[in-house]
């Protein structure tokens, strides 16, 4: 889903294929999701029904991929469609036998079939055959990729992609990751056909209700038995009907199903409806949804107004179901008040900027500038050093073999060959200015020019930076060295001399204000153990861990235990002990497994130390208005289902700077930061939020208390005037310049005075 999702935002039509009756995968199965116990299916649905919104995706359930043919750009995929007909009628069945005698008549309706008993018809199963043109494939089952293979296009042709889902299990937010790399190298190479068969959604002409009476329906909905079993809806439904200017009311199970919104839309038409009331879940997630419903009959959208009766009212007084109806009575009466004197709103539209600016040149940073420059966008790349490559140039090889610098190198050498990228090198971000599309920055350039840019949005991909040790003997021993410098200097060391080598993991990691695990010190420490005994099979090595952690990488782990490599894990309460002795290091632990002491002579101690967020990303917080977290990297919208988008418009991040991530981690965030900002660029405009602020120039004294108060700089003056306007293109719509003004002037759209008053007066009525 989402590839697809980022495909269709990124201007192609995509069909998605799925072998059951229904999308979303076992994910919305899920009762809770770590770590904070979060709704599965709640979680979910944004998701699903942003892809139901999506014109550009064609959805197939009940299908799979039989056949392929054809070549990249070109290929011609037959899909079998298997959907279920009417179902035979059964002698043996008692219900089919009534229902027969009953065909047609209202009766029929009270004998649903709800068992099939054993030796009766199965249901007719009508198969169809379909043959898809399309430019790539992106496979994310594990059967289909077999069949791939069976075909024999597999390995041999471009354009057929596999997403992680389909060779190794992984996290919600890795998956997206990996589907929105997938999704980037599919953008890149077919960026000629881009926009070629985008859907715009039509609607009707918009109707001009002005000096119509609002006539407002209200839709409730059971919500399965989220809602109705705690709130009486038929009650609710009833003393709906009842409310003035209400001239419809109707009580759905599940409201946001595509038969129910038709139903809806039939109702607008029906009774002349101008005004909407949804009482359901969170508009956060669903408000959009509806909104369709009300300008697909030619309604503004932005009249429509939703009482949340799930979380605000079932979820919370579920012992309390007789109260629960009564609130939900009230929260639906104050929401068709507010209906009522809803009035239809227009978002302004403004061009924009098409062009990024990547911000870091490391591995993640250069993946990124590089992807959205073969997806056609113009990209500023800017590199506080004199290079390219970040840590990743200091690297000698990985845990895979393979080589770092060669990598780098590769990447180097395309930037350099593509037109659209321009690095700028030795510069440091000063200052950001201006908004989302429309954003000027002031570079310092070798310590000295100042430069400004202007760009659309912008990928932090500012990375880290490893933790300098302040503990064992680190600094005070010529033996006592971190992974880095053991790889940097493997090939100058006579490890012959080496007899026996400790190396400590967790070293700044897991403790005190850096609680994470910082997820390379164990692959680091494997790769060099490994390294170290092809070199000197005799030497003894000793790897002291409170957890080890290799993920999918775990053949490593066990090649290093088959090499003599002995791993004694040690507790966070007692951690090694180090002391000087001449040449040599001593070593004391408590093997926490066998609970007796281990004393060692070391020849070399090795610290595995842990990464820390880099230091730009204070300035660079505020510079763009991007929160931290807890940790000190930016935080994103949504870890597992939003982890590279930030809160602010058209703010991506990648790499290290989201946390810390191993080389491939970062590579496929930098893809699928790619994928999204190049569906961002791909926008024929920008649009004002809907509840913007705007400001009755008669009653503005030019105070300028909502300058000051206002956290996006929306609020500028007009020097001739002497007032304040609002400017469109920066304003969120959060509404603290109308909270402080003292004269009135400052109103919200959507959220006027008289709305919120009469809104109060029928909650305390």
């Amino acid at each position: 889903m989402q590839s697809a999702l980022d495909l269709a935002a990124a201007g192609f039509l995509v069909y998605l294929i799925e072998k059951k009756q229904t999308i979303g995968g076992i994910l919305p199965q899920r009762d809770k999701l770590f770590p904070n116990n979060s709704c599965a299916l709640c979680t979910t649905s944004p998701l699903l029904i942003d892809v139901v919104r999506q014109p550009n995706i064609d959805i197939l359930t009940g299908s799979e991929l039989i056949e392929l043919a054809g070549q990249t750009g070109h290929f011609i995929a037959t899909v079998l469609k298997k959907t279920a007909g009417r179902a035979k009628f059964n002698s043996s069945c008692w219900a089919c036998a009534k229902l027969q005698q009953t065909e047609g008549t209202e009766q029929a309706k009270e004998f649903p079939c709800k068992t099939v008993p054993k030796g009766s018809d199965p249901e007719e199963i009508i198969e169809q055959k379909i043959k898809l043109e399309v430019g790539a494939i992106i496979l994310a089952n594990r059967q289909e990729l077999q069949l791939i293979k069976s075909f024999g296009v597999a390995g041999n042709k471009k354009g057929i992609f596999t997403s992680s889902a389909s060779y190794e299990p992984k996290d919600i937010a890795q998956n997206v990751v990996d589907a929105g790399a997938v999704a980037a190298a599919v953008s890149q190479l077919l960026v000629s056909a881009r926009g070629s068969l985008v859907r715009q959604p039509k609607y009707l002409s918009e109707r001009d209700v002005s000096r119509e009476k609002p006539r407002v329906g209200v839709f409730v909905c059971g919500g399965g038995m989220n809602i109705s079993s705690v709130v009486n809806v038929p009650q609710v439904i009833e003393y709906a009907v009842n409310l003035e200017q209400v001239a419809f009311a109707q009580e759905f199970p599940y409201l946001c199903s595509q038969s129910s919104r038709e139903k809806i839309k039939e109702a607008m038409v029906k009774h002349n409806l101008n005004r909407i009331v949804v009482a359901a879940c969170t508009p956060l997630t669903h408000a959009a949804l509806f909104q369709d419903c009300l300008q697909e009959v030619g309604l503004n959208r932005h009249l429509y107004e939703q009482a949340n009766i799930r979380e605000q009212v079932a979820w919370v007084h579920l012992e309390l179901p007789g109260r629960a109806t009564e609130k939900a009575k009230d929260l639906i009466k104050m929401a068709v008040v507010k209906a009522r004197l809803q009035k239809p709103t227009e978002k302004t539209r403004f061009d924009f900027k098409r062009c990024a600016l990547v911000v870091g040149g490391g591995i993640a940073g250069m993946t990124n500038a590089l992807s959205l420059g073969n997806q056609g966008y113009e990209v500023i790349l800017v590199e506080k050093t004199s290079k390219l490559g970040g840590h990743t140039r200091s690297l000698k090889y990985t845990l895979t073999e393979i080589n770092p610098l060669s990598v780098i190198q590769q990447l180097e050498k395309q930037i350099t060959q593509n037109s659209r990228i321009k690095v700028i090198y030795n510069a440091e971000i000063q200052q950001i200015d201006g908004a989302v599309g429309n954003y000027r920055t002031v570079l310092k350039v070798n310590d000295s020019d100042n430069l400004e840019v202007e760009h659309g949005i912008v990928i932090i991909a500012v990375g880290a930076q490893a933790v300098q040790p302040t503990e064992y003997l680190y600094g005070q021993h010529p033996l006592v060295i971190t992974q880095q410098e053991l790889e940097g200097c493997l090939d100058l060391l006579k490890l012959s001399n080496l007899k026996t080598i400790a190396m400590i993991q967790c070293v700044g990691s897991q403790e005190g204000s850096r609680s994470y695990c910082s997820k390379i010190c164990c692959h680091q420490a494997m790769k060099n153990a490994i390294k170290l005994k092809k070199q000197n099979p005799n030497a003894e090595i000793y790897i002291l861990y409170r957890d080890i952690s290799t993920g999918f990488k775990d053949r490593y782990y066990n090649l290093a235990r088959q090499k003599g490599v002995k791993l004694v894990r040690y507790h966070s309460n007692h951690k090694p002990l180090v002391a000087p002795n001449g040449e040599s290091v001593s070593l004391q632990v408590m093997d926490e497994i066998t609970g007796l002491p281990l004393e060692l002579e070391v020849d070399l101690l090795v610290l595995s130390t842990g990464i820390e967020p880099a230091k730009a990303n204070q300035l660079l917080s505020k510079l763009i208005k991007t929160p931290l977290n807890d940790h000190g990297f930016f935080s994103s919208v949504n870890h597992k289902y939003k982890p590279l988008t930030c809160p602010a418009d058209g703010v991506y991040i990648c790499g290290m700077a989201q946390g810390p991530n191993t080389m491939d981690e970062s590579i496929a965030q930098a893809e699928a930061a790619a994928v999204q900002a190049g569906a961002f660029l791909a926008r024929e405009y920008l649009e004002s939020s809907a509840n913007s602020a705007m400001v009755d120039e008669e009653l503005c004294r030019g105070c300028g208390l909502c300058s000051q108060n206002c956290p996006y700089d929306a609020r500028v003056p007009d020097k001739y005037k002497k007032i304040f306007r609002v400017q469109d293109t920066l304003c969120k719509g959060c509404g603290i310049c109308v909270s402080v003004c003292p004269s009135g002037a400052s109103q919200q759209k959507g959220f006027s005075k008289e709305q919120l008053l009469n809104m109060i007066d029928a909650a305390l009525d």
